[in-house]
């Protein structure tokens, strides 16, 4: 909510729109995209670490080899099955929220039923691939 919050309603939010959707454009419109840069890698880096110490604390230990492993996949996926454009210049948090819980659903469901896991990441890398299409087609 804080984040939808900050995107739709702040300069800052907006800043960091246009700078994603078109940097050049945002730049001679007056966005400091330098800063906007900046300022977006310290928040994800903030982020990335309080994620690692939640799963850190759930697990009850740290192994970098395998924690967070593939989590990038579904990453990607929560946001284009959520309607994100992967170039940019659209964010819409409530619809990653929901495009995150249909990819658990589909791994859960998948793994539930005896599915590999091997298979499951197929599975989401068809349902990104999918989406990618509808995305592509749709602005045609």
């Amino acid at each position: 909510a804080l984040v939808w919050y900050v995107v739709r309603f702040t300069a800052s939010g907006r800043y960091l729109l246009a700078a994603g959707g078109n940097e050049r454009a945002a730049r001679m419109a007056g966005v400091p995209v330098a800063r906007v840069k900046i300022l977006a890698y310290a928040t994800c880096s903030l982020l990335s670490g309080v994620a690692g110490l939640i799963v850190v604390a759930i697990n009850s230990a740290s192994d970098a080899a395998r924690i967070g492993n593939l989590m990038e996949l579904d990453a990607i996926a929560a946001a284009v099955v959520g309607g994100a454009v992967l170039s940019g210049g659209r964010a819409p948090i409530w619809g990653a929220i929901l495009g995150a819980v249909v990819i658990q659903l589909v791994k859960y469901t998948l793994l539930a039923n005896g599915v590999a896991d091997e298979v499951s990441l197929i599975a989401k890398a068809g349902i990104i691939v999918l989406a990618v299409y509808a995305q592509q087609t749709g602005k045609g």
